[in-house]
């Protein structure tokens, strides 16, 4: 086994530290709940946009690693393909490469980690980690054009491990330490300065010495404030909002598959122990549902919970939200933007949902079933991928019947 660092993953508090927060709202995610619930793509979308991204020699992508989708643009990062690429969100067209891999002006030397859009100030800003080097952020013009960089550093260890436009110019840093003092940090920059930094307290539970995990993010922005949980040993769930005060907004738990040091241990020392473990992925959030995936025992489930009720239910489909809007395939939501969910599928999905019987009957406007099957008519296995953009229904409310169980 590889030597093992030692990092804490904790929470982080702009003022006051602390795994319970009390009189904040606190929600139990059931993952082991085996009530199936009503909730599908019909009762939550408003709308469902299908945007093809061009495919060319120039352009192509393979696997999507990152990405960004702003008002008027998309930009991806595919290690496969070496850097990152900008799109028309409208029209799907490509509009620029943003900087590739190499030695010179303007390139990185490294495959990137993030990539993000700035429309406010009409950049693309490119993320890399060169290794225990100072990260670097690469700022390049919407057509493509390098215009600077901007290096920087952790106070306790260089090494940010997400990152998330917060679509105002200022970008969200969210690192791990390898500090016993300084364990866990968020960094709002902006302007080429530090805006705000919050930086966490001792995790609750003590390691063994030499001991290394690797922090968890969910990030996830609604109603003008942008949300964020790191690690799998807090429960508090932090809010971002304009002014760029990150304050505590829930707490979250996961009932009895609460992870515990222990578990991290397990996991770090037992690799198949870690198998049976939870490690959450995506966590996001409207009016009235907490929406969640996560892997468990090398598979991935999907759960989501009333926060009216506290009540937690299953899908029903294994592979995402049941889509009964169009026709597509099950919707697994990779980012939120305010009321808009966005995933990339690859095009060979399409068909292999197809053509394994899953498609769902279509519920949705007549004109949208149309124009998805429109789309999947002249898609290619071997296009790029495709971006889908759900429009959650106003106030993040579907009908009521969404939050009933249904019978199995």
């Amino acid at each position: 086994m590889c030597t093992l660092l030692r990092t804490i993953c904790l929470a982080v508090a702009a003022t006051v530290a602390a795994a319970a927060q009390d009189g904040l709202p606190h929600y139990r995610i059931d993952v082991d709940a085996a009530t199936k619930g009503a909730l599908t793509l019909s009762e939550l979308a408003e709308s469902v946009e299908y945007v093809r991204l061009e495919t060319a020699d120039r352009c192509l992508l393979g696997n999507v690693y990152r990405f960004d989708v702003s008002e008027n643009y998309v930009i991806a990062l595919s290690r496969e393909a070496g850097g990152c690429f900008l799109f028309s969100r409208r029209t799907g067209r490509f509009v620029a490469a943003i900087g590739r891999t190499g030695q010179g002006p303007g390139e990185y030397a490294s495959t990137p980690d993030n990539c993000m859009i700035d429309e406010k100030n009409q950049r693309a800003v490119v993320v890399v980690r060169n290794g225990r080097e100072d990260p670097v952020m690469m700022y390049y013009s919407l057509a493509g054009k390098y215009t600077g960089s901007e290096a920087f550093a952790n106070p306790a260890f260089p090494l940010p491990v997400a990152s998330r436009s917060l679509g105002d110019g200022r970008v969200l840093l969210m690192y791990f330490n390898l500090s016993e003092d300084l364990a866990f940090t968020y960094e709002i920059r902006a302007g080429g300065r530090v805006v705000r930094q919050a930086v966490g307290a001792p995790a609750r539970g003590s390691f063994a010495p030499g001991f290394f995990i690797m922090p968890h993010f969910s990030s996830y922005s609604h109603a003008g404030r942008t949300f964020v949980k790191s690690g799998l040993l807090n429960d508090t769930v932090y809010a971002i909002d304009g002014a760029s005060a990150v304050v505590p907004a829930y707490t979250l738990s996961y009932g009895r598959r609460e992870v515990t040091v222990a578990d991290l241990e397990r996991r770090v020392h037992d690799r198949e122990a870690g198998f049976a473990q939870l490690m959450p992925e995506y966590l996001f959030g409207t009016e009235r549902f907490l929406i969640a995936s996560f892997y468990l025992e090398r598979k991935r489930i999907f759960r989501y919970l009333d926060r009216a009720t506290g009540r937690t239910y299953r899908f029903d489909s294994p592979e995402g939200i049941p889509n009964d809007y169009d026709g597509g395939p099950d919707f697994v939501p990779q980012a939120q933007y305010g009321r808009r969910l966005v995933a990339f599928c690859n095009a060979f999905s399409f068909e292999e949902q197809r053509s394994a019987g899953k498609s769902r009957p279509a519920r949705g406007p007549e004109a949208a079933v149309r124009a998805f099957r429109k789309m999947y008519d002249s898609l290619d296995a071997e296009d790029n991928p495709v971006v889908v953009i759900v429009t959650v229904r106003e106030q993040g409310a579907a009908s009521s019947r969404a939050a009933l169980p249904c019978d199995d």
